[in-house]
């Protein structure tokens, strides 16, 4: 019988991950084993480019009068999680008339890869380095850009498909392209326009980064009047823009404004439970795209925010919960797992206190991504119990599942854009209760990063 001793060194995250596995595997100890596959049916599908898009035919009762699938990731660095995703899109667009790709990015960085892809003017790669952060940056990525275009090039308007970001947490993006959308559409409004938003620091990451800048007080009034003075602008034009805008350029306007007021908000007011109320944001974005010409759409994202709740609880509702609150039975998410392999992330520090440090001084994004691998979890582990399968890579739909195994907390690898260690990347799965499917890879390799934009 495997043991495992408290002490004061759980309050330590990683040791507390680790008492957590001990725990499970104590619990697993004294049972018996998990009945799985069982009766389950599971799906086997391939890794493989978009002419195998087919392969998801299979999976087609699923899909049926659903509005919104959402797919997640359990790093932002796997190449597998990438390719099945792209090539599961493929398959929407061309069988359920899936019209849209929402992704975790900002909306306003994405609008120069979306007029690529809708009008093919412009280049992929200076489109991509408007995207913030680098884990979009990746040959993957450009390929499902590039498809996209090519899908597009014969269609009229009305039958193109788009790509736009749900994210909001830069301050300043939404702000030049609220100035540059209005400047090519609306000229005679951007003095007025300009006026409003005068000369502001939008460097929103500094307010974040560095709570105790002695500015920071009073960087946040200004742009909380700035915010107001916007909202107002807006107010009093609604009528004139929406008579001299076309329709996706006053949608453009208008989400821009919103996603300028997420994010003053984000940084200036929810400090309790800032996650909750940024997946609360996008998945306002998102119905947002979705019920203008109540468009199908896509939702890539990490399984942090396509899940239902935090850990299961039910508690600290994610982007998932809210998105299965609006659209019910119209809504269909997937968790994606692993159980060993390489993936790309950014190195991290080695303790979540030490992170925060070296965020507050502004080295967050100093660090170079670069490829890491990981151990199978053990076979007591989420992963561990779907690779006993002898499946290399599956889905299963645990609305019809029977298997107990989707209805316990076990602990899985989830990781975000910066790896810090093993113990670091491990957190409870309880897959039933966050997810309507799961698409399990045995072994995964990392993406391929383009070199520096």
């Amino acid at each position: 019988m495997q043991t495992c001793r408290m002490n004061k060194s759980l309050r330590n995250p990683g040791v507390l991950t680790t008492f957590f596995i001990c725990a499970i595997n104590l619990a697993f100890s004294q049972s018996t084993q998990m009945d799985f596959p069982g009766n389950d049916k599971l799906y086997p599908i391939s890794v493989a480019d978009f002419s195998e898009a087919q392969q998801f035919q299979q999976l087609e009762p699923f899909f049926v009068n659903k509005l919104v699938v959402a797919a997640g990731e359990a790093t932002h660095g796997t190449h597998e999680f990438f390719v099945l995703r792209s090539v599961l899109f493929s398959y929407l667009v061309k069988n359920h008339a899936f019209k849209m790709i929402a992704v975790e990015a900002d909306f306003a960085d994405c609008q120069l890869i979306n007029d690529y892809i809708r009008t093919g003017f412009g280049c992929v790669d200076s489109s991509l380095k408007s995207i913030k952060g680098s884990f979009l940056h990746n040959s993957e990525f450009r390929n499902l850009i590039e498809w996209m275009r090519h899908y597009n090039a014969s269609l009229k308007d009305s039958d193109k498909i788009s790509l736009h970001g749900v994210d909001m947490q830069y301050i300043g993006s939404p702000v030049e392209r609220l100035k540059l959308c209005i400047q090519q559409n609306a000229q005679a409004l951007l003095e007025t326009l300009n006026a409003n938003i005068g000369k502001r620091d939008l460097s929103s990451r500094r307010l974040f980064f560095a709570p105790f800048s002695p500015a920071r007080d009073s960087v946040i009034r200004s742009l909380l009047q700035m915010n107001s003075d916007l909202q107002k602008w807006f107010k009093d034009k609604k009528v004139l823009l929406m008579t001299t805008l076309a329709a996706e350029n006053y949608l453009e306007v208008e989400i821009c404004l919103t996603n300028i007021n997420q994010s003053i908000k984000y940084y200036t007011e929810s400090r309790t439970l800032p996650d909750q109320y940024r997946d609360s944001c996008m998945a306002e974005n998102v119905k947002k795209l979705s019920e203008n010409g109540r468009n199908k759409i896509f939702v890539w994202a990490h399984n942090g925010h396509v899940e239902k709740s935090a850990n299961g609880t039910g508690r600290h509702l994610r982007l998932g919960g809210y998105l299965a609150g609006y659209y019910r039975e119209e809504f269909y998410n997937i968790g994606f797992v692993f159980n060993q392999g390489s993936f790309i992330a950014r190195k991290g520090a080695n303790s979540t206190a030490h992170l925060m440090v070296r965020r507050m001084f502004k080295k967050y994004s100093r660090y170079p991504t670069r490829q890491f691998s990981l151990p199978p979890l053990g076979k007591r582990s989420f992963p561990g119990i779907m690779a006993a399968a002898k499946i290399p890579t599956f889905f299963v739909d645990l609305k019809t599942s029977t298997s107990p195994v989707f209805s316990k907390a076990l602990p899985a690898y989830q990781l975000g854009a910066v790896y810090m260690n093993k113990n670091q990347s491990v957190f409870p799965f309880q897959a039933r209760e966050n997810f309507n499917a799961i698409i399990f890879v045995n072994k995964t390799t990392g993406t391929n990063p383009l070199e520096q934009l």
